[in-house]
């Protein structure tokens, strides 16, 4: 799968009051505050983040909480461009500005 922003399969939906509309709100509120606590607390174990291709891929849930800390860390955000509940997913991508990239 190609993406112009960041491609990820990243948030879990099994968990108790894990029903989509109810994460979406979860992610929105952890997105727009800087929160990457919260927001690595509704990652799925195997989270998967960015192609294989690409220098930031990010292959679990801790990887994917280490690269936002370190890119937070250095000037980096992250906005949503899209949030969108389905009937046992959520679609959530991200435009992420990296500190040392153009």
């Amino acid at each position: 799968m190609r993406c112009g922003g960041v491609c990820a399969r990243l948030v879990r939906v099994s968990e108790p009051g894990g029903e989509p509309a109810n994460l979406v709100e979860r992610l929105r509120r952890a997105i727009e505050q800087h929160d990457v606590e919260a927001f690595g607390a509704l990652l799925a174990d195997d989270a998967r983040w960015g192609g294989d291709d690409q220098p930031n891929r990010c292959r679990s849930r801790a990887d994917v909480v280490g690269t936002l800390v370190r890119g937070v860390a250095a000037g980096g955000s992250a906005e949503i461009e899209e949030l969108v509940a389905g009937d046992r997913a959520v679609l959530c991508a991200l435009r992420v500005r990296w500190p040392y990239r153009d």
